[in-house]
């Protein structure tokens, strides 16, 4: 029955199966708000609705912001390293963020995205 269905397992990307998977979010925000810069363990976002400014970090090269998104993007992205990589994520998008790499978003427009956190199982060769 759909009563016994999670929520949001239908928003799960194709590419799931096989990964240890942690929980789903779910994120809404309006225009001009976003996520300062973190980092945790791999992660997908599905972008449902609106438009996203990524910008992502290597792990060491991930700046420390108390700043809100748009204000760390008004005044401080253009001084970040030239290792840092941009892009605007559009609706069904997927942006699959590595382990441990820096990222802060910003919605450029109302936007309503899923994400999970996972794991890929180590296997090692010949076994």
């Amino acid at each position: 029955p759909i009563a016994e269905q999670p929520l949001l397992g239908s928003f799960a990307p194709a590419f799931e199966d096989g990964l240890n998977k942690g929980g789903m979010q779910f994120f809404l925000g309006q225009a001009g708000t976003g996520s300062r810069f973190h980092y945790h363990g791999a992660a997908w976002n599905l972008l449902a609705h609106g438009r996203k400014l990524w910008m992502v970090t290597p792990p060491a090269e991930t700046p420390f912001s108390t700043k809100a998104a748009h204000q760390f993007f008004s005044e401080d992205a253009p001084r970040v390293r030239d290792t840092s990589r941009r892009c605007v994520q559009e609706p069904g998008d997927v942006v699959i963020v590595p382990d441990a790499w820096g990222h802060m978003t910003y919605n450029l427009r109302a936007s309503v995205s899923v994400a999970r956190f996972f794991e890929v199982p180590y296997t090692s060769v010949g076994t």
